[in-house]
């Protein structure tokens, strides 16, 4: 099997079990993710840890998803595929997905809550230079 998929509450976790997902496969992936898009699924972790390469138009299915999630407020967290440095460092200066290392981590991280700091640190609509960031 190609894909596992499980879930845990609203989130859809999909394992991609493929060493090298490329163009051959990407229409399908493409295809199950409009489907579990329009099942009402919004959060998703994608596990690409048991993949050495991923093709471009297989992450561009991706992203795809991606930005239509984002227009539903809902979005995909990748877990680290076991790329070479060089292929993992490109896929990290796309900074367009949050990258985990491990499935759990993908999945706290829909937990989180984003709190404003207080307003004492805030001056003249500026963050400090404390090395707070937003998570954006």
């Amino acid at each position: 099997m190609d894909y596992i998929k499980e879930n845990i509450d609203s989130i859809r976790i999909i394992t991609v079990n493929l060493e090298r997902p490329s163009f051959l496969e990407a229409a399908d992936f493409q295809e199950m993710l409009d489907e579990e898009l329009a099942g009402g699924y919004k959060k998703f972790v994608v596990d690409l840890g048991a993949c050495s390469y991923i093709d471009s138009v297989f992450l561009g299915a991706i992203i795809v998803s991606l930005r239509k999630l984002v227009a539903l407020d809902g979005d995909i967290k990748l877990v680290k595929p076991s790329l070479s440095e060089t292929n993992l460092n490109l896929l990290h200066s796309l900074r367009i997905f949050n990258i985990y290392d491990t499935k759990k981590d993908a999945l706290n991280s829909f937990n989180k809550v984003f709190v404003a700091p207080p307003e004492e640190f805030v001056t003249f609509g500026h963050m400090p230079s404390s090395g707070y960031s937003f998570p954006y």
